[in-house]
């Protein structure tokens, strides 16, 4: 019991008493030197009205073209020396293939209801005189049954304890249940899963599109590359995948980043594609996919349990179908979505931070969520989700938190011996133009209609 004791103690003094590094501080690095970004390169027009005469993605190849040329090899790939990251754990993690977990996965929900339902129907089919006799007989048996549930939750505990993790940039504890071998596993059919989807509507390397892509990849990474093992050690990708359709990026955890060409169409400018790339590697170096996967893991298991504990004690199996569908709508309200939105919060963060040392224009954040928001709003397109029932913050509450980072963001690029921003260039001017405008147009259309159909 004394070395159990002292294990734990171990434990809680290597992940709780490691000194506290602040994320306004753990990115300022070393002063890494950034290609400087010259004369050329000029942000977009803003204009949307230009778009119909001039094609947005054949502006953007004319602008890649000039700039964000990625100086690295004949494949376009930014690849970084190997290093060697430990980390540290009391006992061997579990090393369940995920294939086998996807599959005992429903078979243990499914167990755990069947189970908890024959208990149920064989209790309530004892005469009285048998219920009495093992009424008794588990009352007798007290210290034993409390005993046995006691040594199962200190061992979820313990095993709970030592796979929490501090994430590398933020500090913050975390439960990562999964072995390197899983998440390499995982991730390699996740990649060749989107290789073989969208194999037809890759981007060459030799397009200018492809270029500023893994131009920009290119800068973020070279600018933070002391910050983060994972920066160091991956085999850096970049696939850009033609559809208008998908407005959308994302990062493996292996890093390789695939972008739509459709997020390329929906930005204004090389900043703003920054700070999106700078949020999808946030999530790939904090390892939030890993995290998200393990929780997930971690919340599968408490369900076998209260499966059983539901289809055991409520009375009817109707009743137990409704107890069922009500506490996985409260864990999904509770705890999935709350948590999802605060791994996209944190991405926020970082993402800025990397795009701040990287020398763009973070001020391009808040502007680029404040448009979405403008658009959504104006666009009138029905009933909007509410936050409470998303996976992702809200427009505006992203908006607020962005623009209330951005003083210590500013400060971090000044203190990377970036280019000083122009105030004369302000985002929030051109998008409140921008949204002007766009009120503008929406409150003509619906004029001139009505204009139409009045009787002459």
């Amino acid at each position: 019991m004394a070395l159990v004791w002292q294990n734990i103690r171990r434990i809680f003094w290597i992940n709780f008493n490691k000194p506290q590094r602040k994320l306004g501080l753990i990115l300022r690095g070393d002063g890494i030197q950034v290609a400087p970004r010259g004369k050329k390169a000029k942000q977009f027009q803003y204009a949307r009205q230009e778009r119909n005469h001039r094609p947005f993605l054949a502006v953007a190849r004319k602008h890649f073209s000039q700039t964000y040329l990625l100086k690295s090899n004949a494949h376009y790939r930014h690849i970084l020396l190997p290093s060697q990251v430990s980390l540290f754990h009391t006992t061997r993690r579990l090393n369940i293939p995920p294939v086998l977990w996807t599959i005992l996965k429903p078979l243990g929900k499914l167990w755990a209801m069947l189970w908890g339902r024959y208990i149920r129907r064989w209790w309530t089919a004892l005469p009285l005189e048998k219920r009495t006799h093992y009424k008794g007989l588990f009352g007798g048996m007290k210290g034993i049954i409390f005993g046995v549930v006691f040594a199962m939750v200190a061992a979820a505990v313990i095993n709970y304890v030592i796979h929490l993790e501090r994430n590398p940039l933020t500090n913050r504890l975390r439960f990562i249940s999964l072995s390197k071998d899983q998440i390499s596993s995982i991730v390699e059919f996740e990649e060749q899963s989107y290789l073989t989807q969208y194999k037809d509507q890759m981007l060459t390397p030799n397009d200018p599109i492809y270029k500023g892509v893994v131009g920009v990849a290119s800068n973020i990474l070279a600018a933070n590359k002391s910050e983060s093992p994972m920066i160091q050690s991956a085999q850096w990708k970049v696939t850009v995948v033609d559809d208008l359709t998908v407005s959308n990026a994302f990062v493996l955890p292996n890093g390789h980043i695939f972008v739509f060409t459709g997020l390329i169409n929906d930005i204004d400018n090389v900043d703003q594609l920054a700070i999106v790339m700078g949020h999808e590697i946030a999530h790939a170096i904090m390892g939030h996919s890993i995290e998200h996967v393990s929780r997930g893991q971690l919340l599968d298991v408490v369900m076998i349990f209260v499966l059983a504990a539901i289809w055991t004690f409520v009375p009817g199996d109707g009743i137990a179908v409704i107890t069922q569908w009500f506490y996985n709508k409260l864990m999904k309200l509770m705890m999935e979505l709350p948590y999802s939105r605060e791994l996209e919060m944190e991405a926020d963060k970082v993402g800025l931070l990397l795009a701040a040392k990287a020398c763009y224009d973070v001020r391009e954040a808040p502007a680029l969520w404040a448009w979405q928001e403008a658009k959504v709003k104006l666009a009138d397109e029905g009933v909007r989700i509410p936050e409470l029932l998303s996976t992702h913050p809200a427009n505006e509450s992203r908006t607020q938190s962005l623009q209330s980072m951005l003083p210590a963001a500013i400060k971090l690029r000044e203190s990377c011996s970036c280019a000083k921003l122009d105030p004369s260039k302000d985002p929030w001017v051109r998008v409140a133009n921008a949204i002007e405008n766009l009120r503008s147009n929406k409150e003509k259309l619906a004029i001139e209609p009505a204009k139409s159909d009045a009787p002459v």
